[in-house]
C-alpha cells in the first residue's frame, strides 16, 4: 500500500500575503482592549473566507479513505440522538427523585465551531456533527458520574484510564469500614 494512502493532510492552506498580526495596521485599532477586540473581530472576520476551500473542490481533495469511511462515522449519529434521549429522559425522571442536581445539557452540547467562515458547508458539517458528539458522551458521562456516586461510591479494583471528575472522591476498593463510614457524606451533592 502507497505511504499516501493513510495521508491525513487534506488541504494546503494559502494564506493573504498581508501581515495577519492582530495589531499590524496601529491606525484601525481603537484605544484600549475594547478597541483590540473590534479590530481582531473585524480583522478575522475580513480573513477567512480567504481561507475557506470551496465545498465540492474541497471534498474532492480527500483522500479515498475518508470518502469510504465517511459514512460508517455518520452511522453513530442514530445511536448519540437515542442516548441524547434516554439519559435525559432519566435525569428528568430519576435525579429529582434521588435529590441529585441535574446536569445542565447546554454546559456540555456546544455547537458553534460552524460559524467559522473559513470553513466550507462540508466542514462545518463535520464540526456541528463533532461537536454534538463529543458533548453527548460528555453529558453522558456526567449522568452517569453522579449516577455512581449516588449508588456506588467505590473505585475499582483495576485503575481506570479516564474515570470522570467525581471519581476521585470514592471509597477505595476494599475500605469496607470507610464505606461505611462515609457512604452519605459521598452521596451529599450539596458538597461536590
Amino acid at each position: 500500500m502507497p505511504n499516501g494512502f493513510f495521508n491525513r493532510e487534506l488541504i494546503n492552506l494559502k494564506f493573504p500575503e498581508k501581515s495577519t498580526h492582530l495589531l499590524a495596521d496601529k491606525n484601525k485599532v481603537g484605544p484600549g482592549l475594547w478597541g483590540k477586540i473590534k479590530y481582531y473581530l473585524k480583522d478575522t472576520g475580513r480573513r477567512h473566507p480567504a481561507l475557506k476551500n470551496q465545498s465540492i473542490p474541497g471534498i474532492l481533495k480527500y483522500k479515498c479513505l475518508q470518502i469510504i469511511t465517511a459514512p460508517f462515522i455518520y452511522l453513530c449519529f442514530i445511536p448519540t440522538i437515542l442516548l441524547d434521549a434516554v439519559v435525559t429522559l432519566y435525569q428528568k425522571v430519576c435525579f429529582p427523585l434521588y435529590g441529585i442536581p441535574e446536569v445542565k445539557r447546554n454546559e456540555y452540547v456546544v455547537i458553534d465551531r460552524h460559524k467559522l467562515k473559513y470553513l466550507n458547508i462540508s466542514k462545518k458539517i463535520n464540526c456541528v456533527y463533532c461537536g454534538y458528539f463529543t458533548g453527548v458522551i460528555s453529558y453522558a458521562q456526567e449522568i452517569a458520574g453522579r449516577t455512581e456516586q449516588y449508588w456506588c461510591p467505590i473505585k475499582h479494583a483495576t485503575k481506570i484510564k479516564s474515570p470522570h471528575n467525581r471519581y476521585s472522591n470514592f471509597m477505595e476498593y476494599e475500605d469496607a469500614k470507610g464505606y461505611q463510614e462515609n457512604f452519605v457524606k459521598i452521596r451529599n451533592f450539596e458538597e461536590s
